[in-house]
Protein backbone atom coordinates (compact mmCIF):
# COMPACT_ATOMS: atom_id res chain seq x y z
CA UNK A 1 0.00 0.00 0.00
CA UNK A 2 2.80 2.43 0.90
CA UNK A 3 4.34 2.20 -2.57
CA UNK A 4 1.00 2.76 -4.31
CA UNK A 5 0.29 5.71 -2.00
CA UNK A 6 3.67 7.19 -2.91
CA UNK A 7 3.04 6.65 -6.62
CA UNK A 8 -0.40 8.24 -6.34
CA UNK A 9 0.84 11.24 -4.37
CA UNK A 10 3.76 11.77 -6.76
CA UNK A 11 1.55 11.58 -9.86
CA UNK A 12 -1.02 13.89 -8.26
CA UNK A 13 1.56 16.47 -7.23
CA UNK A 14 3.30 16.35 -10.63
CA UNK A 15 -0.11 16.77 -12.26
CA UNK A 16 -0.65 19.94 -10.24
CA UNK A 17 2.80 21.33 -10.95
CA UNK A 18 2.68 20.49 -14.66
CA UNK A 19 -0.61 22.39 -14.93
CA UNK A 20 0.75 25.53 -13.27
CA UNK A 21 -0.60 24.91 -9.77
CA UNK A 22 1.29 24.44 -6.54
CA UNK A 23 1.12 22.19 -3.49
CA UNK A 24 -1.41 24.48 -1.80
CA UNK A 25 -3.89 23.40 -4.50
CA UNK A 26 -3.70 19.74 -3.38
CA UNK A 27 -6.90 20.00 -1.34
CA UNK A 28 -9.57 17.33 -0.89
CA UNK A 29 -11.51 18.49 -3.96
CA UNK A 30 -8.45 18.01 -6.14
CA UNK A 31 -7.85 14.49 -4.82
CA UNK A 32 -11.58 13.64 -5.16
CA UNK A 33 -11.18 14.33 -8.87
CA UNK A 34 -7.66 12.97 -9.32
CA UNK A 35 -8.12 9.53 -7.73
CA UNK A 36 -10.92 8.37 -10.11
CA UNK A 37 -8.96 9.89 -13.04
CA UNK A 38 -5.97 7.76 -12.05
CA UNK A 39 -8.15 4.63 -11.93
CA UNK A 40 -9.45 5.44 -15.43
CA UNK A 41 -5.88 5.79 -16.74
CA UNK A 42 -4.93 2.45 -15.19
CA UNK A 43 -8.08 0.83 -16.64
CA UNK A 44 -7.27 2.11 -20.11
CA UNK A 45 -3.75 0.78 -19.70
CA UNK A 46 -5.21 -2.64 -18.86
CA UNK A 47 -7.25 -2.51 -22.07
CA UNK A 48 -4.16 -1.61 -24.12
CA UNK A 49 -2.14 -4.42 -22.51
CA UNK A 50 -4.91 -6.94 -23.22
CA UNK A 51 -5.03 -5.81 -26.88
CA UNK A 52 -1.24 -5.94 -27.26
CA UNK A 53 0.98 -8.62 -28.78
CA UNK A 54 2.77 -9.16 -25.47
CA UNK A 55 3.52 -12.78 -24.57
CA UNK A 56 0.43 -14.21 -22.75
CA UNK A 57 2.11 -15.01 -19.41
CA UNK A 58 3.74 -11.57 -19.26
CA UNK A 59 0.44 -9.98 -20.27
CA UNK A 60 -1.36 -11.81 -17.44
CA UNK A 61 1.22 -10.60 -14.89
CA UNK A 62 0.90 -7.03 -16.14
CA UNK A 63 -2.89 -7.07 -15.99
CA UNK A 64 -2.84 -8.59 -12.49
CA UNK A 65 -0.43 -5.88 -11.31
CA UNK A 66 -2.53 -3.10 -12.84
CA UNK A 67 -5.72 -4.52 -11.30
CA UNK A 68 -3.97 -4.59 -7.91
CA UNK A 69 -3.05 -0.92 -8.44
CA UNK A 70 -6.70 -0.06 -9.01
CA UNK A 71 -7.70 -2.02 -5.90
CA UNK A 72 -5.10 -0.21 -3.80
CA UNK A 73 -6.23 3.11 -5.25
CA UNK A 74 -9.70 2.55 -3.76
CA UNK A 75 -8.06 2.41 -0.30
CA UNK A 76 -6.50 5.86 -0.81
CA UNK A 77 -8.87 8.64 0.23
CA UNK A 78 -8.69 12.36 -0.53
CA UNK A 79 -8.42 12.99 3.22
CA UNK A 80 -5.42 10.63 3.49
CA UNK A 81 -3.66 12.45 0.62
CA UNK A 82 -4.20 15.86 2.21
CA UNK A 83 -3.09 14.70 5.66
CA UNK A 84 -0.01 12.94 4.27
CA UNK A 85 1.11 15.98 2.29
CA UNK A 86 0.59 18.26 5.31
CA UNK A 87 2.62 15.91 7.52
CA UNK A 88 5.34 15.75 4.83
CA UNK A 89 5.50 19.55 4.64
CA UNK A 90 5.69 19.85 8.45
CA UNK A 91 8.44 17.22 8.48
CA UNK A 92 10.41 19.16 5.85
CA UNK A 93 10.21 22.29 8.04
CA UNK A 94 11.44 20.32 11.08
CA UNK A 95 14.23 18.72 9.04
CA UNK A 96 15.33 22.08 7.61
CA UNK A 97 15.49 23.47 11.14
CA UNK A 98 17.45 20.42 12.30
CA UNK A 99 19.97 20.75 9.44
CA UNK A 100 20.37 24.47 10.17
CA UNK A 101 21.12 23.66 13.81
CA UNK A 102 23.67 21.02 12.74
CA UNK A 103 25.36 23.51 10.41
CA UNK A 104 25.39 26.11 13.20
CA UNK A 105 26.77 23.67 15.78
CA UNK A 106 29.17 21.69 13.56
CA UNK A 107 29.89 23.88 10.52
CA UNK A 108 30.05 22.92 6.85
CA UNK A 109 33.65 21.73 6.69
CA UNK A 110 34.31 17.97 6.39
CA UNK A 111 35.55 17.65 10.00
CA UNK A 112 32.37 19.28 11.31
CA UNK A 113 30.18 17.23 9.00
CA UNK A 114 31.94 14.07 10.18
CA UNK A 115 31.24 15.01 13.84
CA UNK A 116 27.59 15.71 12.97
CA UNK A 117 27.25 12.35 11.19
CA UNK A 118 28.77 10.60 14.21
CA UNK A 119 26.40 12.45 16.56
CA UNK A 120 23.48 11.28 14.39
CA UNK A 121 24.75 7.70 14.68
CA UNK A 122 25.54 7.33 10.97
CA UNK A 123 29.24 8.23 10.93
CA UNK A 124 30.21 4.66 10.00
CA UNK A 125 27.90 4.71 6.96
CA UNK A 126 28.89 7.99 5.30
CA UNK A 127 31.83 10.32 4.88
CA UNK A 128 31.89 13.99 3.88
CA UNK A 129 33.67 15.04 0.72
CA UNK A 130 35.58 18.29 0.25
CA UNK A 131 32.45 20.06 -0.95
CA UNK A 132 30.23 18.66 1.81
CA UNK A 133 28.58 15.96 -0.28
CA UNK A 134 28.08 12.67 1.54
CA UNK A 135 29.44 9.37 0.18
CA UNK A 136 27.91 6.08 1.35
CA UNK A 137 30.58 4.04 3.16
CA UNK A 138 29.96 0.86 1.13
CA UNK A 139 30.38 2.77 -2.12
CA UNK A 140 33.51 4.47 -0.78
CA UNK A 141 34.96 1.07 0.23
CA UNK A 142 34.24 -0.58 -3.14
CA UNK A 143 35.75 2.37 -5.02
CA UNK A 144 38.90 2.18 -2.90
CA UNK A 145 39.21 -1.58 -3.50
CA UNK A 146 38.75 -1.10 -7.27
CA UNK A 147 41.33 1.67 -7.37
CA UNK A 148 43.92 0.28 -4.97
CA UNK A 149 43.26 -3.45 -4.65
CA UNK A 150 41.86 -5.38 -1.67
CA UNK A 151 45.13 -5.54 0.33
CA UNK A 152 45.20 -1.79 1.08
CA UNK A 153 44.94 -1.02 4.80
CA UNK A 154 44.99 2.80 4.70
CA UNK A 155 41.65 4.50 5.41
CA UNK A 156 39.98 6.37 2.54
CA UNK A 157 40.97 9.99 2.04
CA UNK A 158 38.30 12.15 3.76
CA UNK A 159 39.14 15.04 1.40
CA UNK A 160 38.52 13.05 -1.76
CA UNK A 161 35.67 14.16 -4.04
CA UNK A 162 36.03 11.02 -6.13
CA UNK A 163 32.98 8.75 -6.12
CA UNK A 164 30.68 11.09 -4.20
CA UNK A 165 26.96 11.01 -4.72
CA UNK A 166 24.87 13.89 -5.98
CA UNK A 167 21.16 14.04 -5.35
CA UNK A 168 19.41 13.65 -8.73
CA UNK A 169 16.60 15.95 -9.73
CA UNK A 170 13.29 14.12 -9.95
CA UNK A 171 11.99 13.75 -13.50
CA UNK A 172 8.80 15.62 -14.35
CA UNK A 173 6.04 13.45 -15.74
CA UNK A 174 2.69 14.42 -17.16
CA UNK A 175 -0.39 12.82 -15.69
CA UNK A 176 -3.65 12.17 -17.49
CA UNK A 177 -5.53 14.78 -15.46
CA UNK A 178 -7.17 17.67 -17.23
CA UNK A 179 -5.90 21.12 -16.32
CA UNK A 180 -7.99 22.66 -13.60
CA UNK A 181 -8.91 26.30 -13.34
CA UNK A 182 -8.08 28.15 -10.17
Amino acid sequence: MARKLGDTLAEGVYGLLDNGFDLADAHEGYWREFLPDRRRVISSTIDRVRDSAIEPAQKARMVASLKAAIGRNYLITPDLCVKYLRAWQADRVRWRSHVSALRRDYGRRPAGIKRALTMLGIGQFAQPGVDGRITPAARRQSARIRAEGPAVSAPPDPWSTRDTARVPQAPRHRVGVAARSK
